[in-house]
This record gives C-alpha cells, sequence and structure tokens, in this order.
C-alpha cells in the first residue's frame, strides 16, 4: 500500500529497501509497507515444514508487490538452519535458552520493531501465548495470517487472525500385512 504525499520540501532517503522521506521538521514517513513473515521456531518445526509452509502461503505473497521480511527465531538444529536460509529467512537464535518463552518475547519486540510499517503479518505458530500481540496488530489495523504446522489448533489464534491456515503432515498408520491378501500376478496379468 503506497501513500501519496505532496509536500513541497522532503528528501529522498533509502534504508531498509524503503523508501522514505525526510519532511522539513525532521519527521520520517515510510512511503512503504511491508509484510513480515514470522516463524516461531521452538513451535516443533521441522526441516520439511519450511518447504510446506512456503506452498501453503506461495499465492499470498505473490500477491503482495511490496518487500516481504522474513525472520525465524528459536533454537534450530543445522538441518532446520539450513532450510531457514535457503528460503531467504533471517535465522534468530533464541538468546536466553533456559528462560520460559524467551522466544516468545523475542517475537513480541520483532513484531512491535516493525508495526509502523507493517500491512501484513504472517505468524506461524499455534501458541496461544501470541493472543495479546494479535490483538494489538488488529487494534494498529494490520491485517493477520496465522498458520499452523501441528495437528491441533489453537482456536484463539485461529479466531483473532483474518485467514488461518492449517498444515500438518498426518501420522502414518502401520499396516498389518497379515490381514490383507494380496495377489500373485505377473506382468502380463495371468495368474501365477
Amino acid at each position: 500500500m503506497r501513500v501519496k504525499i505532496f509536500l513541497s520540501q522532503f528528501k529522498k532517503i533509502r534504508k531498509n529497501s524503503l523508501v522514505l522521506f525526510k519532511i522539513k521538521g525532521g519527521v520520517m514517513k515510510d512511503l512503504q509497507k511491508i509484510m513480515l513473515l514470522i516463524i516461531d521456531v521452538e513451535n516443533a518445526l521441522k526441516a520439511g515444514d519450511i518447504a510446506r509452509i512456503m506452498l501453503k502461503l506461495r499465492d499470498q505473497m505473490a500477491i503482495f508487490p511490496q518487500e516481504i521480511k522474513k525472520i525465524a527465531i528459536g533454537r534450530a538444529n543445522e538441518n532446520l538452519q539450513n532450510a531457514l536460509k535457503q528460503y531467504g529467512f533471517d535465522y534468530i537464535p533464541n538468546a536466553h535458552c533456559g528462560e520460559k518463552n524467551s522466544a516468545d518475547r523475542q517475537i513480541y519486540a520483532k513484531v512491535r520493531q516493525y508495526i509502523p510499517s507493517l500491512d501484513m503479518c504472517i505468524l506461524v505458530s499455534n501458541d496461544s501465548d501470541f493472543a495479546p500481540l494479535l490483538k494489538m496488530l488488529k487494534a494498529h489495523h494490520i491485517r493477520v495470517i496465522t498458520l499452523c504446522v501441528q495437528e491441533s489448533v489453537c482456536k484463539i489464534l485461529q479466531t483473532l487472525s483474518d485467514v488461518h491456515f492449517h498444515i500438518f503432515k498426518p501420522k502414518l498408520t502401520p499396516l498389518k500385512l497379515n490381514s490383507i491378501r494380496l495377489k500373485n500376478t505377473n506382468a502380463l496379468g495371468g495368474k501365477k
């Protein structure tokens, strides 16, 4: 979403791919809104989930012409870190691993940092601790998409978001081979 400003005196500045205008009084106005895709890595995420997440969000990201910031916060093994880097995420390790909800606090801080220029926020998590964050984003008229990669769905996140996606890999149940009769046929279709 671009904002038109008609000013007599301004200076164009580039900062983090955002076009900013420094107005005579020193006030900054940003003319380009961004989309923030933030992943709670500690929410049972695996390296294979990143590809499924990006595939699910492909259409939403394609219609968003502005800059997309991709951030992942939490503890991640090397495979997950490589998958995040492959898809262009800035990986931020959990700074205070032993403390309860420390990754959540980092996510809160990062989202608050971007609020002035946010148009849309996509949160990949199933943690109900993010309900106040979603309420704050909605109060700032920021569109919210939530995506859950676990089997259970956090109902409060689902109701607070504008759009909710739920993807998970169903658990495969093992087959009991002794209960299945297999027909032994050859390649020509006849019985052996």
